[in-house]
Formats: structure tokens, C-alpha cells, sequence
């Protein structure tokens, strides 16, 4: 009887070794796994990749130009020459003058109208070759205290053969010696504007550059 015992207690600690063993292994088995899937798989948290960013650079803003309806004359430089009405002038071998001022309220040679609220100021103007040579007239702008000649806002006035740009180019520009020419320049101007102080200049277009060449206080009134 007691052989048999000895016997069934073997058999079971052998039974009970061989499951030790199993789970020993299967064990082992698994923790291999875990360290090869661990292996393969980055389990580290990823770095924050930080953005770089660039302010648009500061712009000034360009002012808009604020429209004024209030009018500043152009004074005449106080280094030109100022004449009065029939006074000549030099350059180049030319003289020249405003010989004569009237306000009008139609256009030379009596057609047409200033535009409402307007008036015309019509100067002649003369030029003169003094010297032995024939001369070439340059380009002349004239300039009633800002205002630029021409032939007003109406649209009626037109350029005839007595306006200085054709009766001083009538020969292409050229002037001979001891030769006069003399046309009308146009100013159309507020009716209100006096005129007892105001100033006609010339500017004339040279080979070293524009110039101002004089300015010819007005008699008309």
C-alpha cells in the first residue's frame, strides 16, 4: 500500500514539473513577443516640429491726396525781372514785351463766350530779333498767376491768324533780323479776380533748360 502512494505522488510532481515547465515557457514566449513587437513599433511620443512665422513686413500707407477747392497762385519768382505793360525784355538776341491787356467777355475777333461765373484776359504780346541773325523762336508758355493761357473751358474760342502761335510761326519759327511779330494770348479767370496786382510770366523753353524770363504787371482792369 504504501508503494502505491510513493508511486501516485511521483506520478503528480512529475505532472506538476511538466506544467511548471509549459507555463515557463509560455512565458518566455511571450515576453520575446512583446520585446519584438516593441522592436518594431516607435513607441517614443514625436517631437513637435515648431513653425516658423513670418510677419508681413510694415507698409506706411500712401496718403490720398486731399482735393481742396481753394486755388494758391503761382507767385513769380522774385529773381525774374518785374516789367510793366510795353517794357522789353532780352534773350538771345530777342526782345520781348506785353504790349497791351483788356478784359473781354468774348473771344478774339468776337464770336463765342467765357464759361459761366468767367472771364477772358487777352494780352498781346510781342517779339523782336535785334540781332544780325536769323533766329529760331523757342517754345514760350505764358502764366496769369497760375493760370495757363489758352483757349478757355467753353469750347467757342478758336486760334486764328492773329493768335501768337500763328502769327509768330507763320515763317516755321524763324525770325529775321530787325523783324516784329505780335499775337494775343487767352486767360479765362474767375470774374471776381482783380487783376491790379496780378502778373503775366513767360517761361521759355532754352538749350540749357526751361527759364523764367520776366513778368509783366497788367493795366487792364
Amino acid at each position: 500500500m504504501k508503494d502505491v502512494l510513493k508511486i501516485a505522488l511521483g506520478i503528480i510532481l512529475a505532472v506538476l514539473g511538466l506544467v511548471a515547465c509549459a507555463l515557463c515557457a509560455l512565458f518566455i514566449f511571450s515576453m520575446g513577443g512583446v520585446a519584438l513587437l516593441s522592436s518594431s513599433v516607435d513607441l517614443h511620443t514625436p517631437t513637435k516640429v515648431r513653425r516658423l512665422v513670418t510677419s508681413p513686413p510694415s507698409l506706411t500707407p500712401t496718403p490720398t491726396p486731399v482735393k481742396s477747392d481753394s486755388y494758391t497762385p503761382s507767385p513769380i519768382p522774385t529773381s525774374v525781372p518785374l516789367l510793366s505793360e510795353g517794357e522789353w525784355t532780352q534773350l538771345q538776341g530777342l526782345s520781348l514785351a506785353v504790349i497791351h491787356s483788356e478784359v473781354m467777355h468774348t473771344c478774339p475777333g468776337g464770336y463765342g463766350q467765357p464759361a459761366e461765373g468767367a472771364k477772358f484776359v487777352i494780352i498781346s504780346v510781342a517779339v523782336r530779333n535785334t540781332s544780325s541773325d536769323v533766329v529760331d523762336l523757342p517754345s514760350m508758355d505764358f502764366e496769369l498767376n497760375g493760370y495757363q493761357s489758352g483757349l478757355g473751358t467753353s469750347g467757342d474760342c478758336r486760334y486764328d491768324e492773329k493768335s501768337f502761335g500763328n502769327a509768330c510761326w507763320e515763317s516755321a519759327g524763324k525770325l529775321y533780323p530787325d523783324v516784329m511779330c505780335e499775337g494775343w494770348e487767352l486767360f479765362e479767370v474767375p470774374e471776381k479776380l482783380t487783376l491790379e496786382d496780378k502778373v503775366v510770366g513767360i517761361k521759355i523753353d532754352t538749350q540749357p533748360g526751361v527759364i523764367d524770363l520776366a513778368g509783366w504787371q497788367l493795366n487792364a482792369r
